[in-house]
């Protein structure tokens, strides 16, 4: 049996082209619902007491202002991988007894093994969201919702993993008078690979600050909770050559063993939430 599960994202980062360069960094700001409902309610009682020549800037609507926004995006998405394998008792005809000094295996098909991997993927695609109006208090907070939909250019993870599983045939040393054993053939073994699929689907709700660190420099930064709907193709295989008699050195053949080969193959959806927070940074404010 072959099992993955799929942990919530470790990091995502993006960078973003409009007027601004924006940086997305997963952290841990867990208030953002409760501030983003009362900027809901209060978003109309903003004051347009922002100077003129920031508003004018692109990318920073005036305080009583709803903003529409949207561009491409590149980014970089990981999270982590848990896979294991485990099996039945070996069942049928196999040499007996069987010579653990000639490399012979246990009596499961194959043994169990786990590991844990980071899968990570580069993505590219487009973001859009909604900034509400600013509140008269410091940093001019704004409710926001965002989408971002991306295709996924990725490689495959190797999970769970014993050995070169394949074409089973005898290993390139010479043979001696000992029977070559189960576990020296080439081929042998298990894995599980994950590849991360498109298209994914990142959501954020969250509220943005504003703050000026320079007279023509502003940076705005948005804590957010994010729902990702990610795809991932994950494949299995599992090769274990079985000795059936004691035949050595050049009378042993392929036919002296029997080939378990097991495999499966499918594509899984996987839903996720989390905070997150986004820095965007506007240069030549005027």
């Amino acid at each position: 049996m072959q099992r993955i599960l799929m942990n919530r994202p470790l990091l995502g980062c993006a960078l973003r082209r409009t007027s601004s360069t924006a940086l997305r960094i997963v952290g841990g700001l867990l208030l953002t619902l409760v501030a983003f409902a009362g900027l809901l309610c209060a978003g109309s009682l903003a004051r347009a007491d922002e100077s003129a020549s920031v508003a004018e800037t692109t990318g920073i609507p005036k305080p009583d202002e709803w903003m529409i926004y949207g561009g491409p995006e590149i980014a970089i998405y990981a999270q982590t991988g848990k896979g294991s394998t485990s099996s039945t008792e070996l069942t049928g005809p196999r040499v007996d007894p069987p010579c653990p000094g000639c490399g012979d295996l246990g009596t499961a098909v194959v043994d169990p093994i786990r590991s844990r991997e980071t899968i990570s993927s580069f993505l590219a695609g487009g973001t859009f969201g909604v900034l509400t109006p600013a509140l008269d208090l410091p940093g001019k907070p704004r409710a926001f919702v965002d989408i971002n939909i991306s295709s996924a250019q990725t490689i495959e993870t190797s999970l769970a993993r014993t050995g070169n599983p394949g074409v089973v045939a005898f290993p390139s040393e010479g043979r001696s008078f000992l029977p070559i054993g189960e576990g020296a053939m080439a081929g042998g073994g298990t894995q599980m690979s994950v590849q991360q699929q498109g298209p994914q689907i990142h959501a954020g709700l969250g509220v943005s600050f504003e703050f000026p660190i320079s007279a023509t420099e502003m940076i705005r930064i948005k804590p957010a909770i994010v729902y990702s709907r990610t795809i991932a193709e994950i494949e299995g295989l599992a090769v274990r050559p079985v000795r059936l008699n004691d035949d050595s050195g050049d009378d042993q053949q392929l036919d002296d063993f029997r080939i378990i080969n097991l495999g499966a193959q499918q594509k899984k959806v996987y839903h996720a939430s989390g905070p997150s927070l986004e820095v965007e940074y506007f240069p030549n404010i005027r």
